[in-house]
């Protein structure tokens, strides 16, 4: 600004010195005058408004210097209070004016004074700002908790002081008590826990550890914590359970993993080990809580029970391979007496004889259908009974039931009722042959075990589902029982195992079949008042007509025409049933032509245009009766005529044959199905 004066003084004068004749050169020189008069006004004006600034930002920094939310001292080595803001002075409850020049020790608490020396004499020794929480003493006597971050300055003068933030930390040293004293129940609530208590991050690094840990495991806390927690973890478990923990960390999701963990001496154990996650503000995760609970006693009762289960499976699978053996067994000569029981009835017995042949045709029946029951359950079980779903009115089974137990139950003077609803039509989707197979069985049990009174089967709208059951005055059924009848070969009050009462299997094949349709029966039952079975089938909407079954008594007769004069082989490796389906077949006049094995018959090139084949699927050779058919059907261009007959009813062998192109009887076989399966009705061209 000075030089602009001394330039605008040169200026003047200049003008001031020329002559008329310069008069020009003088207006020039006014005219630059009067620019830098103008420049330099502005330039005075610029000062004056950065001096306002200046000011104003200093009585922002006074304000801020005295009203801030600390106090603000400075010592002089001697520990003279050299200056202080209005905060320090009422933090220390004294003038502001008295603090100056007056000692800072006096405001220090007696049992602080030592550390607070040492902490101010360091502090002169040092570039590094350092920090001290004391108790401070208020000029009125009251004192206070502070935190004293000091450092060491240089005046402008070049001797040495001590700048001192002052805080008051009253409230934090009471919520770190309150902190501690939580910690202190926490940690003794915990330590008393018979599980482990643990707090990890992220990171699975472990930062706190109840004593049950230190006591188990044998490790010290500091060995614990850190990385180490893995330590005693089973070597074969580590990676389990670490891959457990970073998946519930990415996901956060509760952390949970079965391990075992080795104890002190040596003895793995096995443990639950569970986790929470803790969040902050923002929703990351910033610590897991979690417990171990002994779990070792639990999978001893585990593997207990997983050995129960294996053996009870291993004892069904031997009961099933029992049944399959003893049922084949069985199946061979019963079906050899039912065959020659048959060719009787055609020997023109006497009217004495044909009595004894039908009650051995009774008894066969009843023999037979035992082994049917049997085949049943192993159907079942082979999964090959697949439902046949149908859609009709189920009260047009009222027929059905009318005519085939009504006459039974009257004969034992019981009183057979039917009870369909006709406000609603009881439109269902279902198999009506698995129905009627639940139905009879149901029924015939019900018949069967009831001595007096009657039989009432309903059927009735529920919601969305019609209501089936069948009632009985019967005998009852204990509750301990009840949880027992659908199990295979239990039976009530029938310890003689009366044959009569049947094997026990009809309940079994009844809930088998209704799994099979989604359903399931129950039982309700008081001993001596009688019982009621029921389930449900879903209602459906439309209507057509129920699926008709025809008998087989016409079958058999159209059989007996038509098997005269006909050339049939006979592949039949058991003497007593091939030697029975002969006599049978020579007698209705067929031509027979007898194998005991598939590689014999096969020699035989004139065996393949006859007229209908019995094949045995077990025989002798190394064929079986599937693929000697095939190979026959191989040489032949027209389809064969072909049954396949066994005794072999095991699950795995019926899952097996389930496929065959040819029809599979099971034996013992009844004339009349043996006619439809060959399709007998129907003449040949051979």
């Amino acid at each position: 600004m000075s030089k602009n004066s001394d330039k605008l003084n040169a200026l003047r004068k200049a003008a001031m010195t020329v002559s008329t004749s310069e008069s020009h050169s003088a207006d020039a020189l006014l005219t630059e005058l009067s620019v830098y008069q103008v420049e330099l006004e502005m330039q005075n004006e610029q000062l004056r408004g950065t001096q306002l600034e200046l000011e104003k930002a200093r009585d922002r920094y006074a304000d801020f210097y005295d009203f801030a939310p600390v106090g603000y001292l400075t010592l002089d080595r001697d520990g003279m209070v050299l200056d202080a803001n209005l905060t320090a002075a009422a933090m220390l409850g004294v003038e502001r004016i008295k603090l100056k020049k007056s000692r800072f020790v006096p405001f220090v608490a007696i049992d602080d004074l030592n550390r607070w020396y040492r902490h101010f004499f360091l502090t002169l020794k040092t570039d590094a700002g350092l920090r001290c929480e004391l108790k401070i003493r208020k000029a009125c006597g009251a004192s206070f908790n502070a935190g004293l971050d000091c450092l060491r300055q240089t005046r402008d003068d070049g001797e040495t002081s001590v700048r001192i933030v002052l805080t008051d930390i009253t409230q934090s040293v009471i919520d770190k008590e309150a902190l501690r004293a939580s910690e202190h129940k926490f940690r003794t609530l915990t330590d008393a826990m018979p599980q482990m208590v643990w707090i990890a991050k992220p990171s699975g690094e472990h930062t706190y550890l109840n004593q049950k840990w230190v006591d188990y495991t044998g490790l010290s806390l500091e060995e614990s914590y850190g990385h180490g927690w893995i330590e005693p973890f089973h070597p074969d478990d580590r990676q389990r359970a670490w891959d457990a923990w970073q998946h519930a960390t990415k996901t956060d999701s509760i952390y949970s993993v079965e391990c075992r963990l080795r104890r002190a001496d040596g003895v793995y154990r096995w443990w639950l080990i569970r986790g929470v996650s803790q969040h902050d503000p923002d929703g990351f995760i910033v610590n897991w809580f979690g417990t171990c609970t002994d779990i070792t006693e639990q999978k001893k009762t585990e593997e207990q029970l997983l050995e129960l289960l294996r053996q009870r499976v291993e004892k069904e699978q031997a009961k099933t391979r029992f049944l399959a053996a003893a049922g084949h067994d069985l199946r061979q000569p019963v079906a050899a007496a039912g065959l020659f029981v048959y060719a009787l009835k055609h020997t023109h017995p006497t009217p004495q004889q044909s009595e004894l042949i039908e009650k051995l045709s009774q008894s066969m029946s009843a023999f037979s259908d035992l082994l049917r029951q049997l085949l049943d359950i192993s159907k079942f079980d082979a999964g090959v009974v697949k439902p046949q779903l149908a859609t009709f009115n189920l009260a047009e089974l009222c027929d059905w039931l009318e005519d085939t137990f009504a006459e039974t139950a009257r004969n034992q003077k019981l009183k057979f009722h039917l009870f369909f609803t006709t406000d609603k039509p009881l439109i269902v989707r279902t198999d009506p042959g698995l129905l009627r197979s639940v139905l009879m069985n149901l029924i015939c049990n019900a018949i069967k075990f009831t001595a007096s009174g009657g039989i009432l089967i309903s059927a009735r709208a529920r919601g969305d589902k019609v209501l089936v059951q069948v009632w009985d005055t019967g005998i009852g059924i204990s509750r301990g029982d009840i949880v027992l009848i659908f199990d295979e070969f239990y039976q009530v009050a029938n310890q003689q195992r009366n044959r009569d009462a049947g094997l026990g299997l009809g309940l079994s094949i009844c809930q088998r079949a209704m799994s099979l349709l989604g359903g399931e029966v129950i039982c309700h039952s008081r001993p001596g008042r009688g019982s009621t079975f029921e389930f449900s089938l879903p209602l459906v909407a439309g209507q057509c007509e129920v699926v008709q079954t025809s008998g087989v008594s016409s079958e058999a007769v159209c059989g007996e025409l038509y098997v005269h004069g006909k050339r049939i082989v006979v592949l039949e490796d058991d003497e007593l049933v091939a030697s029975g389906m002969i006599s049978l077949l020579r007698q209705l006049g067929a031509s027979v032509l007898h194998f005991y094995n598939a590689e014999d018959a096969l020699l035989h090139d004139d065996i393949i245009y006859s007229d209908y084949f019995i094949v045995d699927y077990a025989l002798g050779g190394v064929l079986t009766g599937i693929g000697f058919l095939d190979i026959l059907q191989q040489r032949r261009p027209e389809p064969l005529r072909a049954v396949i007959v066994t005794g072999e009813t095991s699950s795995l062998f019926i899952s097996r044959a389930a496929d065959s192109r040819w029809p599979l009887l099971y034996k013992p076989i009844e004339f009349a199905k043996l006619a439809a399966a060959l399709d007998w009705t129907t003449p040949t061209d051979g």
